[in-house]
């Protein structure tokens, strides 16, 4: 399945309750690259709610939440059941879906659009988790010589050097222009500096993964292909993180690129459009119901002011189906 051109292989083991092998899981991703596809999601029976959803990245590693991913399983769930409302328990709690006829559907969207209530964002550092106590608001991350963001060769002078960042590893700091550029301290939290390789301060939220997005005036000038390996990997994160760049359109529009942790450059992301959501808001920069765009399509989320929930919807899309011998790790084609 696939939720705006992120790619899904669900697995259904039959509700047998028996948690997957991640070594298995690791072979078959390999296994499967063919397909393009960003996640494999494994799904069990769970005492909890509906089902339980395991989600193992392109490259093996585990991923605590994907709101593209839960979409796609409620709507396998709901055309199971009949239901209009299921329950996805994940590694960070329980997600309630619904069948939606949101009316910002836009005209162009395929598929069945799904809500999914991605619950509270995570805000305090070490919940994201960071390795050290900041203010997570705006993060001056040193960004001197990282590949593909704009090579100005100039210095903002309104740039303010700040007295201690987070600086890249120093491989990544030789790389590419050597000119001393400058980042905004934190207290600029609306500032966005133009110096070479240079980028504005980071916002840092967990919507499950954790999460860290620059607002920039121009998301072209950035190459996210390029820099995303250095940034997900920045020793701020202790478990790497997904990197969102972001341009404001207006207070209900923003058009983003996502580097998905363990997965690379995606289409789309649901954690990261709540991740651009939660940023945007406690920036003053955007309303808190808005549309996100991607590569691969709009999603559309709401951050609530009454019980503090994110809600995410997105089109899913059907593909097709198969059949997983579990032993040999051989499929064939099959129906739904």
């Amino acid at each position: 399945m696939q939720a705006l051109g992120n790619q899904f292989v669900i697995l259904d083991t039959g509700r047998s309750g028996i948690r997957s092998d991640i070594q298995k899981i690791q072979s078959l991703a390999s296994i499967m690259l063919d397909l393009g596809f960003d996640q494999i999601i494994t799904i069990f029976n769970s005492s909890e709610a509906n089902v339980y959803m395991s989600i193992a990245n392109r490259d093996g590693s585990e991923a605590f939440a994907c709101g593209n991913g839960a979409c796609c399983v409620a709507w396998l769930l709901m055309k199971e059941t009949g239901r209009t409302h299921v329950s996805i328990q994940t590694r960070t709690g329980i997600l309630q879906a619904s069948h939606s006829d949101l009316n910002y559907r836009t005209s162009h969207d395929a598929g069945d659009l799904i809500t999914i209530d991605m619950g509270e964002p995570r805000l305090l550092w070490h919940e994201i988790p960071l390795s050290k106590d900041t203010n997570t608001i705006a993060v001056p991350i040193q960004t001197v010589g990282l590949p593909g963001s704009a090579l100005l060769n100039v210095k903002d002078p309104n740039a303010i050097e700040p007295p201690s960042v987070w600086p890249l590893s120093a491989t990544m700091a030789n790389m590419g222009t050597t000119s001393a550029a400058g980042l905004p301290n934190a207290s600029m939290v609306n500032a966005e500096t133009t110096s070479a390789a240079g980028l504005p301060n980071a916002s840092m939220v967990n919507m499950g993964n954790p999460h860290a997005v620059f607002f920039v005036t121009n998301l072209e000038s950035y190459d996210l292909k390029a820099m995303g390996p250095e940034l997900e990997r920045h020793p701020i994160f202790p478990e790497r993180a997904n990197i969102s760049i972001a341009e404001v359109i207006d207070a209900e529009t923003v058009k983003v690129k996502v580097w998905e942790r363990g997965v690379g450059l995606t289409q789309a992301c649901g954690t990261a459009a709540c991740a651009v959501l939660v940023s945007g808001v406690r920036l003053g920069k955007i309303d808190r119901k808005i549309r996100v765009i991607m590569p691969g399509g709009s999603l559309f989320v709401e951050w609530k002011q009454g019980d503090n929930h994110v809600m995410m919807s997105s089109s899913v899309t059907f593909e097709f189906a198969g059949l997983l011998n579990p032993d040999t790790l051989s499929w064939k084609p099959g129906c739904l």
